[in-house]
């Protein structure tokens, strides 16, 4: 009976590892941003732009904490309800509304989406705000599915010309006013 416990204590150590690792590994980017910005902060003496540092840290640790999440919930399970995916980005538009950016999400999805899809979402929304939320007014991003495809639209108010922010299998158009 000792030796099954113990067993069983070690597997479970053993997948918790697992896990730790494909987090950072799939976040280092993100981690070795935030520690830049930590550093700089530290070193920063003028409070204007140490605010702007923390608030790069809060949008920065709200995706790691929420792609983590969904990270998670895949490990579980094949599908998640689309909440979740909703919630997440919710999360990071919620702290982008302390740099002065308004944002809302509208979500048309109602059912459970395959979590790697939910995952794919969830990372070209946040490299695409990751992009442009320094010259962003306001975003509105929609979710929603047609024609069996999942859709993730951002609708950003800037006046700076986003064509120059292209990401492989991103589209982005220009509405004039």
């Amino acid at each position: 009976m000792q030796n099954y416990q113990a067993e069983k204590k070690l597997y479970a150590l053993i997948e918790r590892n697992r896990l730790h690792d494909k987090m950072n590994q799939d976040t280092l980017e993100q981690i070795k941003e935030l520690n830049t910005y930590l550093d700089c902060f530290i070193e920063m003496e003028d409070i204007e732009q140490r605010k702007t540092l923390l608030k790069q840290v809060v949008i920065v640790g709200s995706y790691l904490k929420r792609r983590n999440n969904l990270f998670l919930l895949s490990e579980q399970q094949d599908e998640m309800h689309e909440m979740e995916l909703s919630l997440s980005i919710n999360e990071v538009l919620k702290n982008l509304t302390i740099s002065g950016v308004q944002c809302g999400c509208m979500s048309e999805l109602n059912h459970k989406i395959d979590c790697n899809i939910a995952m794919t979402l969830f990372e070209y929304f946040y490299t695409m705000i990751s992009k442009i939320q320094s010259v962003s007014e306001s975003i509105l991003v929609r979710l929603f599915y047609r024609n069996q495809n999942y859709f993730l639209c951002m609708d950003v108010m800037s006046e700076t010309n986003l064509l120059e922010y292209q990401i492989p299998n991103v589209v982005i158009h220009e509405i004039e006013n």
